[in-house]
């Protein structure tokens, strides 16, 4: 994944300072690399209007122009709120390659990731920590009640599997917070510089058998002692681990488009054609995307690709096919699920229109954005006027919304 966005061992430092910059003097030329969240950037702007801004949000500097890293919502958030005109922000000293690949962390610290690391951390170490220190992510701490964190209640089922203690440090508060700035700094000027990797299998591959082997009898700068022979020494202090892992699987609702693929972290999954406009639940492990039907009932599996990669994972048997009349018979099921209307519109639409049934898989594509209701509702209305084509169902349903 690293070799793919151009990172060749450039150092990524977290060594930053913090500074003060006018909001038009921040840009988002890798705003494209991110999801469009509106829902988040409301919720952002409230916090904001209550507790102004609490983080800094990261940048870099390319052509003389300061752009972001990390901080898209609360960027967004502060025009909506328009109470200030001024952002903080942490200056990170890279170039625009060693941007991305910050960015594709960040990007990975969402639920899923956080616990699947930490299972890995349990597992290699052989036991769990019976107290971990967390800044105030939003994966860890819910909100804060004053100084009182509540933490998110997913979290916390996973600390209570694990049997360990979360402990959030205060916020603005440097001193009681774990110390992570140098080694990371390390790690990145020590591991990332001056070599290439051609995926993150690669880079663990190396970490694991080459890298670490040699740190952990390297002595400490600070304790002067190897890292290795402190942890043999709190070894016994572990918690054991429980009989079986924490299910870290991710679990979703997906709508089916109109070329029968689900979009998951900008890649595509097929499923067979007879399935558009169906929402259905996808579970994604490590290694697999598993999608299900409306019956809970197993669809098809297919291997996970890296995200980012734009690639179109598509099994033969899930299209359409040759045969014109069959396909017309499952379509025309479908639209018997969308009024009484439906079976009339599809005949209307096939018989005058060039490419009615590719129009036909969109019309059902369409109830990924709009309620199976005002679905049915324009397709009576195009019916009463004879309107057969995608065009007029977007026309009608564009105007219920304004309606």
């Amino acid at each position: 994944m690293l070799g793919s966005l151009g990172h060749r061992g450039e150092a990524v430092t977290s060594e930053a300072a913090v500074i003060g910059l006018d909001l038009d003097q921040v840009g988002d030329r890798l705003g494209r690399f991110r999801l469009q969240q509106p829902g988040a950037e409301r919720a952002m702007a409230a916090s904001l209007r209550r507790y102004g801004q609490v983080s800094p949000v990261v940048v870099f500097v390319h052509a003389g122009q300061y752009e972001l890293v990390d901080g898209f919502k609360r960027r967004a958030a502060l025009r909506e709120v328009g109470q200030a005109s001024r952002v903080t922000a942490r200056v990170l000293e890279t170039d625009q390659k060693g941007a991305k690949v910050a960015m594709l962390l960040v990007d990975h610290q969402d639920f899923t990731t956080t616990i699947r690391e930490h299972v890995r951390a349990f597992e290699d170490r052989g036991g769990a920590a019976t107290v971990c220190l967390y800044d105030s992510m939003k994966v860890v701490v819910h909100f804060w009640e004053g100084e009182q964190p509540v933490y998110n209640p997913r979290f916390l089922a996973f600390c209570f599997h694990y049997g360990y203690r979360a402990w959030a440090c205060k916020r603005r508060r440097p001193r009681t917070k774990g110390k992570v700035e140098e080694p990371f700094k390390y790690v990145t000027s020590n591991l990332l510089n001056a070599r290439s990797f051609v995926s993150r299998d690669d880079l663990n591959a190396f970490t694991r058998e080459v890298w670490l082997p040699k740190v952990d009898l390297r002595p400490h700068d600070t304790t002067k002692r190897p890292p290795l022979e402190l942890w043999e020494q709190e070894r016994p202090q572990l918690l054991p681990l429980p009989d079986h892992p924490y299910d870290t699987a991710e679990v979703f609702y997906r709508c089916v488009g109109p070329e029968w693929h689900v979009p998951y972290r900008q890649n595509s999954y097929s499923v067979p054609w007879t399935r558009i406009g169906q929402w259905l639940p996808v579970r994604v492990t490590e290694a697999e995307l598993i999608l299900y039907g409306p019956d809970l009932c197993e669809i098809v599996r297919h291997a996970l690709a890296d995200p980012g990669r734009n690639e179109k994972r598509t099994l033969p048997e899930h299209a359409p096919g040759a045969d014109e009349p069959r396909r017309y018979e499952l379509l025309r099921e479908r639209f018997v699920e969308l009024g009484e209307q439906g079976p009339a519109f599809l005949e209307g639409l096939v018989r005058g229109r060039r490419y009615g049934k590719e129009e036909a898989h969109r019309v059902l594509g369409l109830l990924a954005t709009y309620e199976h209701k005002d679905l049915i509702a324009a397709i009576e209305r195009a019916c009463r006027y004879r309107a057969y084509s995608l065009t007029a169902i977007e026309r009608i349903l564009t105007a219920q919304g304004l309606s």
